[in-house]
């Protein structure tokens, strides 16, 4: 029966296991200090974070594909690959579907 069953539907699929750890994601991680103080907090009350996901406070003005240069500077983003190094966990920047209206 089992056979029959993975002939019709086919075999089942293996999700990466950070599908099953701990994720935080909410609006208003305002710069890489204060994302750096939640994963900092995880870690010091023994949970492990398997991913942080960034809303779109990285982003200048909200507009898609860019980076708030001054909250989220080049040297910034490296303590967040740091701390990435150190925690073990995976940094995933929220792309937002909406496209910015903009004067010309």
């Amino acid at each position: 029966v089992i056979q029959q069953y993975h002939d019709l539907l086919g075999k089942p699929i293996f999700l990466p296991i950070m599908a099953f750890g701990l994720h935080q994601s909410r609006p208003g991680y305002n710069s890489v200090d204060y994302l750096k103080s939640i994963v900092e907090n995880y870690n010091k009350n023994n949970f492990t974070l398997s991913g942080i996901w960034q809303d779109y406070n990285y982003m200048e003005k909200r507009t898609p594909f860019t980076v708030n240069s001054t909250e989220f500077s080049s040297e910034a983003i490296e303590s967040i690959n740091e701390l990435k190094e150190k925690y073990k966990f995976k940094y995933i920047p929220v792309i937002e579907e909406g496209i910015k209206a903009m004067d010309y």
